[in-house]
C-alpha cells in the first residue's frame, strides 16, 4: 500500500479524533474530557459546571508565576463549543440557563490513540 501525501494531509484535517489531538491545548482537552466525562460517567453537563471544573483543572496544572494556558475556562469552553471545532456539543433545553454540553464522540477514538 502506498501512502500518499495528500491522503494523509486530508485525513489529518478531516478526521475528528486527529483534529482533536492536533488542536491547541490538546493535552488539556484530553485530560479534561477524561476527568469530567469518562471517569465520572457523565454524559452531559451544564455549562456552568464545565467552567467550574475546567477552572479547577487549570489551577492545578498552571504555574501561577508563568501559566502555560493563559485563557480562562469560560473562553476555552466557548471555543471548544464553537461551530468550527465542536469538541463540545452544545444543546439547549427550554431556557439558556439549561444549556448543557456533551463531548464529541471523536474523543473516544482520540483516547484510544493516546492510551
Amino acid at each position: 500500500m502506498d501512502i500518499e501525501y495528500a491522503q494523509v494531509k486530508d485525513l489529518l484535517n478531516r478526521h475528528s479524533a486527529l483534529k482533536l489531538l492536533r488542536a491547541e491545548h490538546a493535552a488539556l482537552l484530553c485530560r479534561f474530557f477524561d476527568e469530567v466525562f469518562v471517569s465520572s460517567g457523565a454524559l452531559a453537563l451544564p455549562e456552568s459546571e464545565l467552567i467550574s471544573q475546567l477552572s479547577d483543572l487549570l489551577a492545578r496544572i498552571n504555574d501561577p508565576a508563568d501559566p502555560e494556558i493563559k485563557r480562562d475556562a469560560k473562553a476555552l469552553i466557548k471555543d471548544w463549543s464553537a461551530e468550527r471545532l465542536q469538541f463540545l456539543r452544545r444543546f439547549t433545553q427550554d431556557t439558556a440557563a439549561r444549556c448543557r454540553h456533551f463531548f464529541n464522540p471523536a474523543f473516544s477514538a482520540a483516547q484510544y490513540i493516546v492510551g
